[in-house]
């Protein structure tokens, strides 16, 4: 499928049957066919996700108030 004129390849998941994973693949194509980029979207959110954890894990270890660069 074409999303945003790149080709794709989407993976609907293998948890289910055959029925479902149709369902899902119906679903994708009227997505990418309104003009939504699910791939896109994916990466966003995995983005977020990763900033959030990275911004977390930088508080704990160092504070802010403590942070001084290297000079």
């Amino acid at each position: 499928m074409r999303a945003n004129g790149v080709m794709r390849r989407f993976n609907v998941g293998n948890s289910f049957g055959l029925a479902e994973a149709r369902q899902r693949a119906e679903i994708l194509r009227r997505q990418i066919k309104d003009g939504a980029d699910p791939t896109e979207e994916w990466r966003v959110k995995r983005a977020q996700a990763v900033a959030e954890k990275k911004g977390d894990r930088h508080q704990r270890l160092v504070p802010r108030s403590k942070w001084k660069p290297n000079a």
